[in-house]
């Protein structure tokens, strides 16, 4: 995998279906990420994390022909597939908009029993905020649809989609635009 992306502290992870299947640091290109699928699955998508708390969703990638050796646009589905190699390249509107003030944090952190997040855009956005658990997986979406620029808060109240209180621990908030992934950590003590 090569990754047009520079700089230091740079990880790249690889999702089906919003979970986390495979992720790598990247020291120097190229890389080989492992990543375990679902062959029933949807297709794979990628997320590079720049090391500066925002992550970058990559949505044009490239895949090497096995037939030709040429690598072309496509994507990766997983039905029976063993191997894929890829190159990774963000979009034109990406590459514009990466530069983009988006901004979320909460408060407080630790918390108990409620922690707002607060957010910021630089323009009007479709977005989702949703909690992670450490394994990748949803844990809630506080927050889906169109969003006015501007500065904008959501509560989180300790609970899954269930509405069912989670476990003590480290969860991640993400807020996803059609063009930027930003997520951080939070810890709820119990």
């Amino acid at each position: 995998m090569e990754c047009e992306v520079q700089g230091d502290n740079i990880e790249i992870g690889a999702f089906q279906d919003d979970e986390c299947i495979g992720a790598i640091g990247v020291i120097d290109y190229p890389v080989q990420l492992l990543a375990y699928t679902d062959p029933n699955g949807g297709e794979i998508t990628f997320e590079v994390n720049t090391g500066d708390r925002s992550n970058l969703s990559i949505d044009n990638y490239q895949v090497i022909d096995i037939h030709t050796g040429n690598m072309e646009e496509g994507s990766i589905s997983p039905r029976g597939l063993e191997y894929a190699v890829i190159k990774l390249e963000k979009s034109e509107e990406t590459k514009k908009s990466s530069t983009s003030n988006i901004i979320i944090n909460n408060y407080p952190n630790p918390f108990y029993p409620n922690t707002t997040l607060s957010f910021s855009l630089p323009v009007e956005s479709d977005i989702e905020i949703s909690i992670y658990n450490l394994k990748g997986q949803k844990v809630k979406t506080l927050a889906k649809g169109k969003s006015i620029a501007g500065t904008q808060q959501v509560t989180w109240d300790g609970t899954d989609k269930n509405n069912n209180p989670v476990n003590s621990g480290i969860y991640l908030y993400r807020l996803e635009t059609s063009n930027k992934v930003v997520s951080k950590k939070m810890l709820l003590m119990r």
